[in-house]
């Protein structure tokens, strides 16, 4: 992209409402040069090459060598804009102003030198040069609105209409000319300075408009256009239906209806108004973005497909086209079309950081930490106050293990903007694992977002509710991991044994694909609706018509959660269960579910929420029906004949005091042998960093083997190769520690004092295993040395564990969820006893 379009883009974008697109000018010509080429034309095309890709200081440093080279009107324009690509406007100024001396007839001198007077408040400059620059080009849309914007700002409303009537040979009425004004005035709206006093006076010239021709339907879309300015979306629509009532073959008019129905939350009322707009109009780029659009969001992949390729094939040079449909191809799994469309964006918008963020989110989905972490990095060049990229580069970060790195940028992003939730919410993830946060500092970052969200909700303060006795109770679950996730195996065992007569359960789902695992759960439930494309607020309300007793989240701060949803207090009871491991902050949740194990007494005041023991374990394991038939293997160690110690957690698990540990440990037992296995572990950067890691731990890496992440059934079969494993912390394992148990190898894990820390000794302590758990680092070395150091009863214990860990709590659904219906009945009444009552009304 030349550097003149792009300075259009971010400069002038002020000015008018909608992209213009310039002839690349001469001076800054990036086609390949002849191959005798003076040394000016080397300098000046390797600075516009430099421009384009974003090294905008380096390409100062080309265009400054270019212009002690040859000072002339070029190289002064060239220099200049570059200048204003890091916003240095005073000294670009004076090279336009050169430029303009040197060469009078220079389009491009007198029109950068107009737009830099006019942003710094010199109207009889920016005037008198932009008028200059239309005496060359009198054609120049960018030029044009310029000049309307400089008469706007000295308040000279007549020349405008003068010059209007002169360049526009279409005008036949006075109603014409004053809806030409209108629009004109709407146009060069954007300015916030300018804005309300330009939509004054656009709403005088349209009242004198619809007097002189009532029944003109341009003077409507243009009335429609100035309410949409003035965020007044329902007063909108009705101007617009106004137009479409007075000409049906007007497309604008459609297609504003649609904008404007889309603000008013009315999508699918949108998306027909879109799809009339582009039956009078198939071109109409606009209306086919808002289908597509609309179709993304309702994880309509096919739909949204086709309309980004017409858009692409009507403008084969959009790159915003491109990234969306290299995200529906990310949608849909199809990584390496996601991949090749979006380069070819980036190929397009060179210099604009939007192309890097969709192509390192399309390799963050794959899982290919380092390629994303080197697209949000080249993202951040071009904008380094972006902040979704910040964001996903920090979760980058953490998956690759660099957890110190990741909490800072969550943390940088909260400082400049403290009521971004995403931002927030990922803090405290990150403090929930993080061995130097106190329970206190974390209640407080999870407050601070539950704050963030009860401001911007608007609560439900009555629900219809009805007596207990003799009815089912209607429990709502909202979740993003109906899925293969954890949340999904704890559950599906679960909603197999709850009773239908006495709980009615409504999944509100999260999920944007499914897999097999989501058939089963759907398989399970009364009710099962999609919210992943609905706003909090209709999510809430479509929750709230449901008339549940009792509405549960399953995701807490995880990836793909709807926590703000509780915000809105959908349901007269709110609790927060399984898929998260810390109080949510959200006030509106009432309570939150767990066992005796995981939250001690005296850790209550760790939650917003109040803590309700559950009968035993705060979670039921469910072995699919496949791993039966996979039996536990012998010790290794036995034919091996040293002990092979397992871990089969995430980088971002592996902290210094945890591999500090492990050393102690090799250190006792020179022999043993390390087997780590992890997602991402066969990426080079994160087994390097890995690697070195564990060297200074002072674990030798010789006694250490890494292996990346398998399919389910690879890795159960993997835990023949470790004897004991090793539990993580203060994250320990959950599924990982579950399956351990159910392949007959036990885990050493180390009791903290929350609730996450405490996962392995409530998982350990159910399965009949509170011999594994230990309550210091020191202890926890003792555990595993000693386990390690008798073979014949590690052998004994493997053998028997499957049975042992299945006549568990933990592993026997039927008992849980029978308790568990009893709790969800005890929470609802504790907190509305009267419902007790069958004579209760409300």
């Amino acid at each position: 992209m030349s550097v003149l379009i792009r300075f259009f883009s971010r400069f002038l974008s002020k000015i008018k409402n909608r992209t213009d697109r310039l002839e690349l000018p001469e001076a800054i010509d990036s086609r390949e040069p002849p191959k005798t080429v003076p040394t000016y034309e080397k300098l000046k095309n390797r600075g516009t090459e430099l421009l384009d890709s974003g090294d905008r200081q380096e390409a100062i440093l080309f265009f400054e060598a270019a212009f002690n080279e040859r000072p002339n009107a070029e190289s002064h324009v060239n220099l200049g804009f570059a200048l204003l690509e890091i916003d240095r406007s005073s000294d670009a100024k004076i090279h336009f102003e050169q430029a303009v001396k040197l060469n009078p007839n220079s389009f491009d001198a007198n029109f950068l030198y107009a737009c830099v007077a006019c942003a710094d408040g010199d109207y009889k400059a920016a005037s008198a040069s932009v008028k200059s620059a239309l005496i060359i080009d009198p054609h120049s849309e960018p030029a044009l609105n310029l000049f309307y914007k400089v008469l706007a700002i000295e308040g000279d409303f007549t020349q405008i209409e003068d010059h209007l009537t002169l360049n526009n040979s279409k005008i036949r009425s006075i109603s014409g000319l004053k809806v030409l004004m209108a629009r004109t005035l709407l146009d060069i709206s954007a300015e916030s300075d300018l804005k309300q006093s330009l939509l004054v006076h656009a709403a005088n010239y349209l009242k004198i408009a619809i007097e002189l021709n009532p029944n003109d339907p341009d003077v409507f879309i243009e009335q429609g256009r100035l309410f949409l300015f003035q965020d007044h979306a329902a007063l909108a629509a009705d101007s617009f239906v106004r137009a479409v009532t007075l000409s049906t073959n007007f497309a604008p008019a459609y297609y504003g209806l649609a904008k404007a129905q889309k603000i008013l939350g009315n999508r699918t009322e949108a998306a027909a108004s879109a799809e009339k707009a582009i039956l009078k109009n198939p071109q109409h780029i606009d209306a086919h973005k808002m289908l597509a659009d609309i179709s993304l969001e309702k994880s309509e992949y096919v739909k949204a497909e086709n309309h980004y390729q017409i858009i692409i094939n009507l403008d084969p040079n959009s790159a915003e086209a491109k990234i969306l449909l290299g995200v529906v191809y990310s949608e849909r799994g199809q990584y390496q079309l996601a991949t090749d469309v979006t380069r070819q964006a980036i190929d397009l918008s060179k210099g604009f950081p939007e192309g890097y963020f969709a192509l390192g989110n399309i390799f963050l989905k794959q899982q290919r930490y380092t390629d994303a972490v080197d697209c949000y990095h080249q993202a951040l060049k071009l904008r380094p106050d972006y902040v979704d990229v910040k964001n996903n580069l920090a979760s980058s970060l953490l998956a690759m293990g660099n957890n110190d790195e990741a909490l800072r940028l969550y943390q940088g992003i909260v400082q400049v903007d403290p009521t971004n939730e995403m931002a927030l919410q990922n803090v405290a993830y990150s403090l929930s694992f993080n061995a130097n946060c106190t329970p206190a500092e974390y209640l407080a970052a999870a407050r601070q977002f539950g704050t963030i969200a009860t401001a911007r909700a608007k609560p439900f303060t009555t629900w219809v509710q009805k007596p207990l006795a003799g009815r089912a109770l209607k429990v709502g679950l909202v979740s993003g991991d109906f899925r293969r996730h954890p949340v999904g195996f704890f559950l599906e065992s679960v909603l197999t044994y709850l009773d239908p007569e006495k709980t009615e359960i409504h999944a509100f789902s999260n999920l944007v694909y499914t897999d097999d695992l989501q058939a089963s759960l759907k398989s399970r439930v009364s009710h099962w609706t999609s919210i992943s494309s609905l706003t909090d607020e209709e999510a809430a309300t479509l929750i709230h018509d449901a008339e549940l007793d009792l509405l549960i989240d399953l995701s807490g701060h995880t990836g793909a959660n709807r926590c703000a949803l509780f915000s809105w207090r959908a349901a007269p009871v709110q609790a927060a269960w399984l898929g998260y491991w810390a109080s949510t902050g959200v006030a509106e949740i009432d309570y939150i579910l767990t066992d005796r194990h995981s939250v001690l007494p005296e850790h209550q005041s760790h939650f917003s929420e109040k803590v309700w023991y559950l009968a035993s374990t705060r979670m039921c394991f469910t072995p699919k029906s496949l791993v039966y038939e996979l039996l536990p293997s012998p010790c290794p160690s036995i034919k091996l004949g040293y002990i092979t110690f397992g871990c089969f957690q995430a980088a971002h698990k592996l902290n210094h005091e945890v591999l500090a540990l492990w050393s102690q440990i090799h250190r006792q037992l020179p022999n043993a042998r390390f087997y780590l296995q992890g997602k991402g572990f066969d990426d080079l950067t994160i087994r390097a960093e890995l690697l070195a890691r564990l060297k200074d731990a002072g674990l030798p890496l010789e006694s250490v083997s890494l292996h990346g992440g398998e399919k389910h059934l690879a890795f159960l079969k993997t835990h023949r190769k470790v004897d004991i494993i090793l539990d993580t912390f203060p994250f320990p394992g959950g599924t990982t520690t579950c399956e351990a148990l159910w392949m007959g190898v036990p885990t050493v894990t180390l009791a903290g004092n929350s609730m996450l820390a405490r996962q392995g000794v409530s998982l350990l302590n159910y399965a009949g295993l509170s011999d594994w758990v230990a309550r210091t680092g020191m202890e926890y070395v003792a555990i595993a040395v000693q386990k390690a150091g008798n073979i014949q009863q590690l052998s004994l214990l493997r053998a028997a564990l499957r049975q042992q860990v299945f006549q568990s709590s933990l592993f026997q659904a039927p008992d849980f969820s029978m308790h568990l219906e009893d709790t969800f009945r005890d929470i609802v009444l504790d907190k509305y006893p009267q419902l007790k009552n069958n004579q209760y009304q409300l």
